[in-house]
Parts: structure tokens; C-alpha cells; sequence
């Protein structure tokens, strides 16, 4: 695939007590896992972090998130501005469970049906909508530095776009890692 793959690690990670992106799980971090899926299905592979340093380790470029605003969105909005693909993939860096297959028909959805091209491409589970595990379009980035600005919720600003929804059955691969109870049964 054409597409730039992100891994947000910009949280504060308030709930899990350190920073869960470099928290190790079964001898490497807990953002590995992410950016070991994308390695394999993407064209490059970028972390988008508020310390950018703390990541350089990992052995794939790092881009300082560009705004100082403490929003998920805020690093989808760095990565477009960063990217040079139509499309980028963002996952969240505490998703060890994301799956290759679950990228791809992601990918694949953005083509299909419908007249007009979508803006974003967003997973939905029994849980709701999973925008930090979705791609997105260049075409997004107004309406995001918009919601931004403005200081609207993920919600709120995903309700401004084209989203195409994907439906999946199985919610494992967007599975997130909020407390250290969360993490497999061998590092809990």
C-alpha cells in the first residue's frame, strides 16, 4: 500500500501510571507491537510524539506532534501535515493486538460504493467507533485544524468529515492498553 503508516504516542498515560508506550511487554515496548503491523503493510512507518526523543530508539522516524494541545486528533493532524501519501493509517501505540488483516480491509473499504470518495475510513466495534485505528485522508485537514482550533472532540470533528464505516465483529485488534490490568495475562 501507498500509505504512511502513524503511531500516536502522545498521551499522558494518566490511568496507566508511566508511559505505556515504552512499557515493556514480552522484551520490547508496548508501541512495538503497532509498529511492527505497519511495517508490513505500509510504505513508511512514522512514531508522532510530544518528546520525540524518548522514541528515537525504536529505529523508525519520529515526528514532534506540531501543536501544543493535549488531543488525540491533534496527532492525526501532525501526520498529515508530515505525509507525503493521499493516505495515512494512524493506530494508537497501546493497540499490541492490531492485525495486518484488519489494515488492509480498512484499506480496501475506502474504494468502495459511494459517490463521492471518503475523508476517512474509521473501524466500528460493539464499542463504538475506533478513529485512533482508522486512515485518513490529506482531504481531512482543514476541517482537523478547524476542530483544533476550536477544541472540538474527536467525536465532534469525525462528524465533519466523509467517514466511511467499517464493521467489525471481533474488536481484539482494537483493543486498547489504558491500565497495566490490561496487558496480557504474562506482564499484568
Amino acid at each position: 500500500m501507498n500509505v504512511t503508516g502513524f503511531v500516536l504516542a502522545g498521551g499522558q498515560s494518566r490511568r496507566f501510571g508511566e508511559d505505556k508506550a515504552l512499557y515493556e511487554v514480552e522484551g520490547a515496548p508496548l508501541i512495538q507491537r503497532p509498529i511492527d503491523c505497519l511495517l508490513t503493510c505500509c510504505s513508511s512507518v512514522l512514531v508522532i510524539a510530544k518528546a520525540p526523543d524518548d522514541y528515537r530508539s525504536l529505529g523508525v522516524p519520529v515526528v514532534t506532534d506540531a501543536h501544543s494541545q493535549q488531543m488525540p486528533h491533534v496527532g492525526v493532524l501532525t501526520g498529515l501535515e508530515a505525509t507525503e501519501t493521499t493516505w495515512s493509517v494512524f493506530l494508537a501505540c497501546d493497540m499490541p493486538s492490531m492485525t495486518v488483516d484488519a489494515i488492509e480491509m480498512l484499506w480496501a473499504a475506502r474504494d468502495s460504493g459511494g459517490a463521492r470518495a471518503p475523508q476517512a475510513v474509521v473501524p466500528v466495534t460493539d464499542h463504538g467507533p475506533q478513529p485512533l485505528a482508522a486512515f485518513y485522508s490529506t482531504d481531512a485537514r482543514s476541517a482537523l485544524r478547524q476542530a483544533i482550533r476550536e477544541e472540538w472532540s474527536m467525536k465532534g470533528w469525525l462528524s465533519e468529515l466523509r467517514v466511511r464505516t467499517v464493521r467489525f465483529e471481533d474488536e481484539t485488534p482494537f483493543r486498547n492498553v489504558n491500565r497495566k490490568e490490561d496487558l496480557p495475562a504474562s506482564n499484568a
